[in-house]
């Protein structure tokens, strides 16, 4: 660590000056190199085992200097490229404290590091802060604006920029034989897939929602409630392989002089889904799939004359899905979807052998519901 009247002075200059000298308006952000607010002689190894985990220290206790649209952005692009971000409320005011909350925090969590991102009012500067445990070094960055922090695309390139204090950070524990042994494998990811400019992969995703399913044919039956749960794993970046199982909530009805039936439909299907954009805000989709419908009937009687039965029936069942999901958390999205499926053979629910309705020829569904997604590393 500096000490003594260097140390002072700098602090002094950094309190003066906003952490680094003024810059020339540009078209894009300009950015000031990472200024060193405590770096120590030499490399030193950080205690304990770490995790491969990053301190978000969140600045809602401080309004002016809060911007939580890009601790959000910054929170998601450390998440899909491999990083756990544990979020902690800001506390401390003066400087010397900022930086012990900081150490403290990184060290709490057992985190490789800790970041604070700081809006300076309504001016057009931006000052990112990084604590990293493995090489001891606390860094602020600088970033001016073209235009107001207020403005959408500002938000995108701030979070580029805390993305990249971190990234230059870890990659220099790599020059270092001795905590290169130290670092977590999921940092060791997060360096590659940056700088493969790829993201971690989601693999799994299960989801649960309600349904509804209505039969379009001439005898159809009525609409009836369903509890659709899913689960899917991503076989390439752009193909999911699913399971979907869709069960009654409530019963559809048919009835006529004869008597009447409380109908109940199970599906259980497997699908190829393709997801071109999966991690975009917006992420369509298409599926294709076959697997079984099964039917109850629990029939009562109208009179004297006929009995009451309880009959199952299950065919195959061939189905095609739309659908559009949007991304609520890094992973955490609100899906919709219609499908269009067909029975074969098609089931047929008759009384006393007249035909009162047919079911699956062909079937129109409707799904809403929520959707994890999560990695299996």
């Amino acid at each position: 660590m500096m000490r003594g009247p260097w140390l002072i002075a700098l602090l002094f200059s950094l309190l003066g000056s906003g952490a680094s000298p003024a810059l020339a308006r540009a078209e894009a952000p300009a950015a000031v190199p990472s200024t060193p607010l405590s770096m120590p002689e030499t490399l030193v190894e950080a205690p304990g085992p770490l995790e491969g985990r990053i301190v978000m220290i969140e600045m809602s206790r401080f309004p002016g200097e809060q911007w939580p649209e890009v601790e959000r952005q910054v929170n998601q692009e450390l998440q899909s490229l491999g990083l756990e971000v544990v979020q902690v409320s800001a506390r401390a005011r003066t400087l010397s404290e900022r930086l012990s909350e900081l150490r403290r925090n990184a060290a709490d969590q057992r985190a490789v590091g800790a970041m604070r991102i700081v809006r300076q009012g309504p001016q057009r500067r931006v000052e990112i802060w990084l604590h990293d445990r493995l090489t001891g070094k606390t860094v602020s960055r600088q970033v001016e604006m073209e235009e107001e922090t207020s403005d959408p695309n500002a938000a995108s390139l701030v979070s580029l920029h805390a993305v990249e204090v971190l990234h230059s950070s870890l990659l220099e524990v790599q020059l270092n034989e001795k905590l290169r042994e130290r670092i977590p494998p999921a940092v060791t990811r997060f360096i590659q897939r940056r700088e493969r400019g790829q993201a971690a992969p989601r693999r799994w995703r299960a989801w649960v929602g309600p349904a509804a399913g209505l039969d379009l044919g001439e005898r159809r039956l009525g609409a009836a409630p369903l509890l659709q749960i899913g689960v899917g794993f991503r076989l390439v970046p752009w193909l999911n392989l699913e399971l979907q199982v869709d069960l009654p909530l409530l019963a559809a009805s048919v009835e006529d002089h004869q008597g009447s039936a409380d109908i109940r439909v199970t599906r259980v299907l497997g699908l190829l889904s393709l997801e071109p954009w999966a991690r975009g805000r917006w992420s369509p989709s298409v599926a294709l799939g076959c697997g079984l419908f099964a039917l109850n009937a629990a029939g009562t009687a109208g009179g004297d004359r006929y009995q009451g039965s309880s009959e199952w029936a299950s065919v195959a069942w061939l189905a095609l899905r739309g659908g559009i999901s949007a991304r609520l958390t890094a992973r955490l999205r609100l899906q919709a979807a219609l499908s269009l499926g067909v029975a074969t053979p098609g089931v047929q629910v008759r009384f006393a052998q007249e035909l009162v309705a047919t079911v699956g020829q062909p079937w129109l569904g409707g799904q809403l519901g929520l959707e994890w997604r999560w990695s299996s590393f």
